[in-house]
């Protein structure tokens, strides 16, 4: 035999009996490199401790239910190709680049923080649970039925609101480092970052961008109260002015370049898209009775009594198509895992770290 043809039989035959695929569905085969590349995703989402991942990891029967999440996500993006939702789309794609800057800019912040961090215990689960309870209180669920993604943006948000003094130290220290003029929030440049202009129309798409993230417009606030308005227009002012200083900082030190920031982005990517297509395929087709209506009214009317009311009507129908929504997903799966042949690698499973 000759001798290439021999190699390539050798090749073949170590491929077929060490697959280095973690998980097949029917006939695609999702590499190992993809699931650490989730885990590594999971582990950057908690910042730098990533102590909760580290747990799930070392316990074997943990990591196998994080590993159906990652089933579960794959058939999600399966169903999604289905039907034309790829961050090629333009309207995903957009959610993207959005989410992306958010993201880098987060992470970057939590390892560029290192030095005002350090001193930031973990959030403890009692402080957990009293975050979740106090700003999630209405949404019909309790703590202990959350998800293992929910869990982590609860986590997170406890995490961000620790860091938020750090990052007031983080910001002065910066500012040693910038030459900052700050021409007024009226003027058509309103503030210069060494060579870098902040102009007015920046200004003002990022406040939409902030209030947005609210579900109000400037418009509105401004309506209601012209006082809170300005307010939230100083904040933003002083936010732009810290984004630009840490964008030279993430160029300077060619952050986004990174192996493992290129490695995350490619996770975040299927996470856009998965909840893109959750949002308008699953989300968008539960039903709400008036039943259940009254039920979020008389739990949230203190909050939402200065509404105008087709925003009341937006705002309840919202919270009860997310309290359903984890049971209609669950069945969406059940439904597609029966119509699918899914495979387990166990062998592949050990190698993860």
């Amino acid at each position: 035999m000759h001798k290439s043809k021999f190699w390539i039989l050798v090749l073949i035959t170590v491929s077929f009996l060490f697959p280095d695929w973690i998980i097949k569905i029917n006939r695609e085969e999702i590499d190992t490199a993809a699931f650490q590349k989730y885990i590594n995703f999971a582990k950057l989402q908690q910042g730098q401790q990533g102590v909760g991942i580290d747990k799930i990891i070392a316990d074997k029967s943990e990591l196998n239910t994080f590993l159906n999440k990652f089933i579960e996500l794959h058939i999600i993006l399966h169903e999604a190709e289905e039907k034309g939702y790829s961050i090629d789309n333009e309207e995903v794609n957009a959610v993207y680049r959005q989410q992306k800057k958010n993201w880098i800019q987060r992470l970057f912040l939590m390892k560029d923080m290192a030095k005002e961090t350090s001193s930031i215990e973990e959030p403890t689960e009692e402080e957990i649970k009293s975050f979740f309870n106090q700003y999630y209180g209405e949404s019909q669920k309790a703590y202990a039925d959350l998800s293992m993604d929910e869990k982590s943006k609860v986590y997170q948000a406890v995490l961000m609101q620790k860091i938020d003094k750090a990052k007031k130290i983080y910001k002065k220290r910066l500012e040693k480092e910038y030459r900052i003029k700050r021409y007024g929030m009226d003027k058509k440049n309103v503030a210069l970052v060494d060579r870098t202009r902040i102009t007015r129309s920046q200004l003002n798409r990022h406040i939409k961008d902030q209030l947005s993230l609210m579900g109000v417009s400037p418009e509105e606030v401004k309506a209601r109260s012209p006082q809170k308005y300005k307010q939230y227009k100083e904040e933003a002012y002083e936010d732009l002015i810290f984004q630009t200083m840490v964008q030279k900082e993430m160029a300077i030190q060619d952050f986004t370049d990174k192996q493992y920031v290129q490695d995350a982005l490619d996770v975040l990517q299927d996470q856009v898209v998965l909840e893109y297509f959750i949002e308008k395929e699953i989300k968008s087709g539960i039903t709400v009775n008036d039943t259940e209506r009254d039920q979020v009214y008389q739990k949230i009317k203190a909050r939402i009594k200065d509404l105008p009311f087709p925003q009341q009507q937006e705002v309840i129908n919202e919270q009860v198509k997310r309290a359903k929504l984890d049971a209609v997903l669950q069945t969406f799966l059940s439904e597609k895992k029966e119509e699918m042949i899914i495979k387990r690698n166990k062998d592949e499973l050990e190698k993860i770290n």
